[in-house]
């Protein structure tokens, strides 16, 4: 999501400038792209398969799961029309969103494990975390539709912007915390 939102914004920025050359801005995003879209791949099936096991353990699962395949739709549908920016826009808002749930879905499913399993630290740690992301999604979500939506608005765009890249930087350091967590869950299942 952070590498999406920085280019869709970027994109619309760059399309209200003047000067439209091509440089090393371009060459750096096209690996920025490259990278993130390996490591999306990787999570993505790490995730996919995660969630597919534990929904047999958990109903909370199941739910993630159906946003995980919403996600995949919107997200493949913005790739597909993405010649009309504003269309594509709103499906990759709409992707970002399915995704939150999955996020929130997953950890309330470990919440609910946890509980079963009477390992308080591991539902309050949830909990915080659920927070956590709340803070640092909603903004970055928020600022790809702003700048969606006030496409052509340059001033509402570099508000965007900025609204992204704070976001970008707390969304970097929950998603970590959260990989942690979901780490922390897989060794408390092991243990019980």
């Amino acid at each position: 999501m952070f590498v999406s939102t920085i280019l869709i914004i970027t994109a619309q920025v760059d399309d209200t400038a003047a000067d439209k050359s091509i440089g090393t801005e371009a060459v750096a995003a096209f690996v920025l792209i490259i990278i993130a879209g390996i490591l999306a791949i990787i999570a993505f099936i790490m995730n996919l398969s995660g969630i597919i096991s534990a929904r047999k353990d958990e109903p909370l699962f199941g739910r993630a799961l159906i946003f995980t395949l919403t996600g995949i739709v919107s997200s493949t549908l913005s790739s597909i029309l993405a010649s009309n920016t504003t269309v594509s826009g709103i499906l990759s808002v709409i992707s970002d969103i399915a995704m939150l749930f999955v996020m929130i879905y997953v950890i309330e499913g470990i919440i609910a494990l946890a509980k079963k399993l009477e390992n308080d630290a591991m539902s309050e740690k949830g909990s915080k975390l659920i927070t956590l992301i709340l803070i640092g999604q909603i903004p970055a979500i928020a600022a790809k539709a702003i700048s969606t939506i006030f496409e052509g608005n340059r001033t509402a765009v570099i508000t965007a912007a900025a609204i992204g890249l704070v976001s970008a930087v707390i969304d970097i350091a929950v998603f970590f915390i959260y990989f942690r967590y979901l780490g922390r869950s897989v060794k408390m299942l092991e243990e019980a």
